[in-house]
C-alpha cells in the first residue's frame, strides 16, 4: 500500500514539476526573456 502511494505521490509530482517548467519556458520563449537572460515577475501573474 504505502509504495503504491509513494508511485502515486512520484508521478504527480513530476507531472506538476514538468508542466511548471514546460509552462516558464514558454512564458520566458514568448516573452524574450532569455535573449538577456532577466525574469520579470510582473506578467507571470
Amino acid at each position: 500500500m504505502a509504495a503504491g502511494l509513494t508511485i502515486v505521490a512520484t508521478v504527480l509530482g513530476a507531472l506538476l514539476v514538468g508542466t511548471w517548467y514546460a509552462i516558464r519556458i514558454t512564458e520566458r520563449t514568448i516573452n524574450g526573456e532569455d535573449a538577456h537572460g532577466t525574469e520579470t515577475h510582473g506578467r507571470a501573474h
